[in-house]
């Protein structure tokens, strides 16, 4: 087999098997010394006969000759919609096929994360699967090249060129029924040597996985289906999209195969499952925009086929199952036939892992809503917790459903669930945070007070300090002010951020003469030794409260060198200003376009690799004029908007407060959204994180001016008591807040 011009060629052996192997980062002089980037294309283990349904490994190469010129977008090789940043063209045009085509269609799915480099003479390597994209379904010679938009030069649009890699010959060959079982007897072995470890990816697993991903025979198919589940979240994507992607001569297998974990009593069917079903239910060649058309027919058909096998489910299989048919129910639903499913859930669910208690618990409380869920309630929140305070996932899950426990239970039984919460808050060693149990109505235990700041006092433990100094903060009555000064006088600028906030939350609010040095000495601390809290301070601490005593720091703040900490303060100020406010952020802004007026190019310039640029100066231009814009303290007419606009900086500052201005004038948009302690209200170009703020910034427009509610979604009955109450609201101040249809 021959190498590629200007590669070398390294022969090893294993077990007496020969391969080639490419090493990656050898690539000739006249290769890379060419005056524009180039792209070299090869198998990455110089393989170049492939069976139908193996699977093909390709490296891609890009170099430069000018190094510091380019840059390249290295994000997920993995297939993700609309971000794919490569084109594969196939010849002949006839024998293959894209997997994904239907399922992809003019959607855009997955998670995008990215980072730029230089790319310099020395290779920078993308590996991938040709699968993913192509899938082989006669045998043949085809040859391959690939265009990839990965590379760019700074200040052009996003990886503005255009790279066409050389050609490769693939040659497919048939797989024989023999090869696609001794291959899938290796796949499955290699999967049980290598077991899965939750958010641990290993090697030689993902590869395993995208093999029988791949594989493509009936064998294969149902494997894929049995591992399309919610508890295997390693295999669920790749069996998902295994199964869908299958040639149309197999889709009757696959369907089979989906049927078969339908109608299994011990297999869970989850939510990704039955979303899959309509593609394997859609008739063949159907294409993404017909598939659209039909969804809701095919969502019903699929929901339908997952209810018959109900019957035959047990234990946890039927509880996850039933969980998948209430969250996914058609809107035609009986209510009976809802109620019953409720029943079943309510009746098992204790066998539904903690991520998924919890969100049910979120999402379907309305259905779950009832007396026969008080037990259950009860288990989950007394589950015990040492330190709720603790970042590990595990605590972390635990955590979140205790408190979505105990907040349902505190809705069926209020004076229950406060003797609970009074036994788990009211010791040294607190079962739940302050956080967990926001939904209280605001009050004070004093009786416990005297406790968590003994606590506080008597660690050092940045997690259990959160939790006594957040406990103090939402509960307390300032009777530990003393106490509380002494440790914040002690590790102000050295603490970390969450116990440091909620201390200063406390003091600000019981004690605002003590609070006010400390506070000048955290947003002063800097350097060695210090921990950059005050980047967020202001933010951080109005989470617990607001004050005057902060407004005052917030705009000493302006001046600060630091721009991480006046943009801090803007936040805040946006948040929480008071009129007052005002002028001295129009002075700074106005200070801040006369120097950059005209500039724009040199603002928004960045470095090759760089993604983030002037990033700071731009920061501090941006949240200067979103604080004037959108500042709680007042109320923003076209007259200011319009003087802001005219002074932006930037084609990209430019536009997002342009965005940000269309959003300030009739129709009024309202929305809302209150979870426990999260709440966010958006009034036109406002957004509010109370009802209190909400209602002050109301006050602000002329009487009788007609807002317009955007409802929310899901409508529960959560969702429709806080509709309902903001209505009230802007009723009481002479305003009609009107639903849309």
């Amino acid at each position: 087999m021959q190498g590629s011009p200007g590669v070398n060629l390294k022969v090893l052996r294993f077990s007496g098997t020969l391969a080639l192997v490419l090493p990656l980062l050898t690539v000739s002089s006249s290769y890379a010394q060419q005056a524009q980037p180039l792209l070299h294309l090869q198998t990455s283990t110089a393989q170049s006969v492939f069976h139908i349904g193996e699977r093909i490994p390709l490296t891609l190469v890009f170099s430069a000759a000018e190094t510091n010129r380019y840059e390249i977008t290295n994000s997920s090789s993995r297939r993700q919609g609309c971000m794919d940043h490569e084109d594969f063209e196939v010849t002949p045009n006839k024998g293959w096929a894209d997997p994904l085509a239907t399922y992809y269609g003019n959607a855009c799915a997955g998670s995008f994360i990215s980072s730029l480099s230089l790319l310099t003479s020395k290779p920078t390597i993308v590996q991938l699967d040709l699968n993913e994209w192509i899938r082989f379904d006669q045998p043949g010679v085809y040859k391959l090249t690939v265009t990839s938009r990965r590379v760019g030069e700074p200040g052009s649009p996003p990886n503005n060129l255009s790279l066409k890699s050389d050609s490769i010959e693939l040659q497919i060959i048939s797989a024989t029924a023999d090869w696609q079982r001794t291959r899938l007897n290796v796949i499955l072995e290699q999967l049980r040597a290598i077991p899965a470890r939750p958010g641990i990816p290993l090697p030689g697993r993902a590869e395993a996985i995208a093999d029988l991903r791949y594989l493509g025979s009936a064998g294969a198919l149902q494997e894929l289906a049995a591992n399309l589940r919610e508890d295997i979240p390693d295999m669920m994507y790749s069996a998902a999209f295994g199964l869908v992607g299958v040639a149309d001569s197999l889709r009757a297998t696959a369907s089979e195969a989906m049927a078969k974990q339908v109608e299994n009593p011990a297999f869970p069917v989850c939510s990704f499952f039955l979303s899959m079903l309509p593609f394997l239910q859609a008739a063949p060649d159907t294409s993404a925009a017909a598939l659209q058309e039909e969804r809701e027919h095919l969502d019903s058909a699929a929901w339908q086929e997952v209810y018959s096998g109900l019957p035959r489910k047990d234990g946890q299989a039927r509880t996850v199952t039933v969980q998948t048919l209430l969250d996914n129910r058609p809107r035609s639903l009986p209510p009976e036939l809802a109620r019953q499913l409720s029943s079943i859930l309510v009746s098992s669910f204790l066998n539904l892992s903690q991520e998924q208690q919890a969100r049910e618990l979120e999402s379907n409380w309305d259905l779950l809503r009832s007396d026969a869920m008080l037990g259950a309630l009860q288990t989950l929140a007394r589950l015990p917790l040492k330190n709720p305070g603790s970042n590990l996932s595990s605590i972390y899950a635990t955590r979140e459903l205790k408190s979505a426990a105990i907040q349902r239970w505190y809705e069926l039984d209020p004076e229950g669930a406060r003797r609970e919460i009074m036994m788990q808050i009211g010791s040294s060693s607190p079962s739940l945070t302050a956080e967990a149990i926001s939904f209280l109505p605001k009050q004070s235990f004093p009786e416990f007070e005297s406790v968590w700041a003994d606590a506080l006092l008597n660690t050092n433990d940045y997690q259990q300090e959160a939790v006594f100094a957040s406990l103090l903060a939402h509960f307390g009555s300032g009777t530990a002010t003393a106490q509380v000064a002494s440790k914040l006088d002690a590790k102000v600028g050295e603490w970390a951020c969450a116990p440091q906030a909620a201390a200063f939350a406390y003091l600000v609010e019981f004690d605002a003469e003590s609070a006010r040095p400390l506070i000048k000495r955290a947003i002063d601390a800097r350097g060695p030794g210090k921990t950059a809290c005050n980047h967020s301070l202001f933010q951080d601490v109005a989470a617990y409260t607001s004050s005057p005593v902060l407004n005052e720091a917030a705009l000493q703040t302006l001046d600060d060198p630091d721009h991480q900490v006046t943009m801090d303060a803007l936040i805040y100020l946006a948040g929480y200003g008071k009129p007052e406010a005002k002028q001295p952020i129009w002075e700074h802004y106005s200070k801040w376009s006369e120097t950059w007026a005209g500039k724009g190019d040199v603002l928004e310039r960045r470095k090759p690799g760089d993604m983030t640029g002037n990033w700071q100066e731009t920061g501090l231009g941006e949240n200067l004029a979103r604080a004037l814009i959108a500042g709680q303290g007042w109320f923003a007419d076209p007259a200011l908007i319009s003087a802001v606009l005219e002074r932006c900086a930037g084609e990209q500052m430019c536009i997002q407060l342009q965005q940000m201005a269309a959003t300030a004038g009739p129709p009024y948009n309202v929305t809302l959204y209150r979870s426990g302690e999260n709440q966010n209200y958006e009034i036109a170009q406002y957004t509010e994180k109370s009802l209190d703020l909400l209602e002050e910034k109301l006050q602000q427009y002329p009487k009788g001016t007609r807002f317009t509610l955007l409802p929310g979604s899901p409508s529960s009955a959560d969702q429709q008591s806080l509709e309902q109450e903001a209505v009230k609201l802007f009723a009481k101040h002479g305003m009609m807040l009107e639903s849309t249809p």
